[in-house]
């Protein structure tokens, strides 16, 4: 295989070295048989896309020329979302509804595709990647919203809440859908109806394709988890959260932000539970958080052999609860701090003296780095995956993909270990420092 130098140079600093030019042998092989030419013209990129992303890799061989096509071309992440948007509000009713399914699976890995390409490029950083791909599955949602029916059997009289990091605006690749549904209709026979076109919608959702799956989706964040019914009648949502909900519920309802449905309705309900969320001073706030970090932890945050970032010590969590300790001790006087971001809680804490900018700053360096990893490692093969290997030999991919790039592989594997242990030891003693431990 015969390659130009920046190619080479491509390979040589591609994340999975071995997967990348194995992969580009075998397209450019493709393209000679099927007298393609030299496409895409920007190799280095496909290279580097290979060996990034194995899920990616797949699809451009499942799309071919289509899919290469992309890397040449031009993004605009708003025209490809709302040209997504109004394909199917146009010319969805004509079309039966697995074929509407096939053709947003594909749409959507494209636009997703475009995002990972702009990411390596450096076009689009941790955070605007994460809102890109966060508004991408809102778009996808609306859609699907509108093919299975719920506009038609709700009247239109509906909200579907985002939690955790679609309320954020902080997904990364593989993240799932956090939803809760709600309605105003709530006589036995509308829910019934309803009922049947939101499980249609996400058994579709969730449903295999060959361009691949949407999305995964969790109902667990509904009242009364897996137990609770699909949907639940809006003034009963309501009332549960005024009985007094325990520190835990009140931290989810932080990460709470409407994705869906009537937005009059959305800002009304919203406006109810602020009260329900942030206006109870509870004595018990500091050692539930604390019990609840520790229990995370203890249960899910320790595998073995293995780093977890989001529920292990000094990880994705620590910093999350931070700001949920924050939001409940402060909010009520503090209605910046009323905010599903991560990010933004922290920024306003700053500017509202209750951290000071250093340990802000800290923390938010710290929270990228944690995102960066847990993106890298979900893009590979689109997994919901939070941890890699405590033994270094298996992490050399991971290092160079967060761009650690050494003399041997031992030393860059070597400096992104310290970094991260040194790191994860760092943001652990701020939240002793800030919520407690002991």
């Amino acid at each position: 295989m015969k390659l130009d130098s920046e190619t080479q140079r491509a390979l040589d600093a591609a994340w999975n070295q071995e997967t990348a030019r194995a992969s580009l042998e075998r397209w450019l092989g493709v393209c000679a048989q099927e007298k393609w030419g030299e496409l895409p013209r920007d190799l280095p990129l496909l290279a580097t896309l290979f060996g990034a992303s194995w899920y990616f890799t797949r699809y451009i061989f499942y799309r071919g020329k289509v899919a290469a096509g992309l890397i040449d071309q031009p993004f605009s992440f708003e025209q490809s979302l709302g040209s997504l948007v109004q394909d199917f509000r146009e010319n969805g009713a004509g079309r039966d509804l697995d074929v509407n399914l096939h053709r947003l699976c594909l749409i959507k890995n494209e636009i997703m595709l475009q995002i990972l390409l702009a990411q390596l490029k450096g076009e689009f950083d941790q955070v605007r990647s994460e809102q890109a791909l966060t508004r991408l599955a809102e778009a996808v949602l609306q859609v699907m919203i509108m093919l299975c029916g719920v506009y038609r059997e709700t009247g239109g009289q509906f909200v579907v809440l985002g939690m955790g990091r679609i309320a954020g605006l902080e997904m990364t690749y593989g993240s799932d859908l956090d939803l809760i549904f709600l309605s105003m209709d709530n006589t036995q026979d509308a829910f019934e109806r309803i009922g049947k076109a939101v499980r249609r919608m996400l058994r579709m959702i969730a449903a295999a394709d060959p361009a691949g799956s949407l999305y995964e989706i969790d109902m667990r964040l509904r009242p009364h988890g897996n137990a609770g019914t699909l949907i639940s009648p809006l003034n009963t949502f309501i009332e549960y959260h005024k009985a007094g909900r325990e520190v835990w519920e009140r931290q989810m309802m932080t990460r709470c932000r409407a994705v869906a449905g009537d937005p009059h309705l959305a800002e009304s309900l919203l406006e109810k539970l602020i009260p329900c969320v942030y206006s109870r001073q509870d004595g018990s706030l500091r050692s539930e958080v604390i019990r609840m970090r520790k229990l995370v932890q203890h249960e899910l945050g320790s595998p073995a052999g293995k780093y977890d970032i989001k529920r292990g010590e000094g990880g994705i969590m620590d910093i999350d609860f931070i700001s949920h300790y924050l939001q409940l001790r402060h909010g009520q006087g503090h209605p910046a701090l009323r905010s599903a971001s991560t990010r933004k809680v922290l920024r306003h804490s700053a500017e509202t003296g209750l951290l000071d900018q250093q340990t802000v700053s800290t923390l938010l360096e710290a929270y990228d780095f944690l995102k960066m990893i847990e993106s890298r490692l979900r893009v590979f093969d689109m997994k919901s995956v939070s941890q890699f290997s405590r033994t270094p030999g298996n992490n050399l991919a991971l290092a160079r993909a967060l761009g650690f790039y050494r003399e041997g592989a031992e030393e860059s594997v070597a400096a992104f270990m310290e970094a991260y242990l040194n790191i994860t030891r760092s943001v652990r003693r701020q939240f002793k420092e800030i919520v407690g431990w002991d």
